[in-house]
């Protein structure tokens, strides 16, 4: 397993009379280069799950394995600065990771922090910029004057020229139209098939964690209600209702085409997919 959470709690302000306890006898096994989506009501946990896979925040109780490093409450914990370097964390709002005067700075500043040269660190920027889609004609542009998905582009960038290997993205299609989330969604599903990047993604749009993601954990008042397979979770009319999830639209729409006669297989949770299934019944 990637990432393997032990009995993990997580207190905010612990001590204080106004502290709130955010995990609970967290246990929980996320599985190396798939994709996992985390998702949940507002307040259920998940930033506060997925801010301590590279040590942003650090446990109250329990421990957590991650790759080969292991963090255990209340111990003083080393080699998080390399932990970092193998966990890639993208915030929803882009523009807090964005500090440089140029878009290639900013892109080549975490390989720089990470002891590379200035010329390898420049290179792995390009790279990763590369990767984004963000041509080499704007590498000088202030990455403050950008649109937000080009923002967005640009901090994943930053993250992808340190290579990490778990590569973790709070609400990324936050704030895109639909051709920019799909484009946003794409590239980490070739990150995760060609890179074999291990994808965590924290999101509320259930129609991207339905079409693209291989396992789902549903937070709920600080617990995990469920993690499997995501087709499962979104079979389970108890589970939807009982923690207020909205059905994918691919899949109600899938729903009413098997109402009207249509034999459409459970795998196929995409449009493009269900669309195909259509055309060879037609067939």
């Amino acid at each position: 397993m990637a990432i393997t959470f032990k009995s993990l709690s997580y207190i905010y302000d612990e001590g204080m009379p106004y502290a709130h306890k955010a995990l609970d006898d967290i246990n929980l096994n996320i599985s190396e280069n798939k994709i996992t989506a985390i998702i949940g009501e507002t307040g259920s946990g998940k930033s506060t799950l997925v801010e301590h896979l590279n040590a942003l925040l650090l446990p109250s109780a329990g421990s957590l394995e991650i790759l080969d490093h292991v963090i255990v409450a209340k111990e003083k914990n080393k080699g998080l600065k390399k932990l970092r370097a193998e966990v890639g964390l993208v915030f929803q709002f882009a523009e807090y990771q964005l500090f440089e005067e140029s878009i290639l700075k900013d892109a080549a500043f975490g390989p720089k922090n990470f002891g590379f040269s200035e010329e390898e660190a420049i290179e792995r920027g390009k790279k990763a910029l590369n990767m984004v889609g963000i041509p080499e004609s704007m590498y000088q542009r202030s990455p403050l004057d950008l649109s937000g998905g080009q923002k967005r582009r640009v901090a994943i960038a930053g993250i992808l020229a340190i290579d990490p290997k778990i590569l973790v993205l709070d609400e990324p299609t936050a704030g895109l139209d639909p051709k920019g989330a799909k484009e946003m969604i794409d590239l980490f599903v070739e990150l995760n098939h060609k890179h074999h990047k291990t994808v965590v993604i924290v999101s509320h749009d259930n129609d991207v964690v339905y079409n693209y993601a291989d396992e789902t954990v549903l937070m709920s008042g600080g617990k995990v209600a469920y993690h499997g397979p995501t087709l499962d979770l979104f079979e389970d009319e108890k589970l939807i209702n009982d923690n207020n999830l909205l059905l994918p639209q691919t899949m109600v729409f899938k729903k009413a085409l098997i109402e009207k006669g249509f034999k459409i297989s459970k795998e196929a949770r995409t449009m493009d997919m269900i669309v195909n299934e259509v055309v060879r019944v037609i067939k």
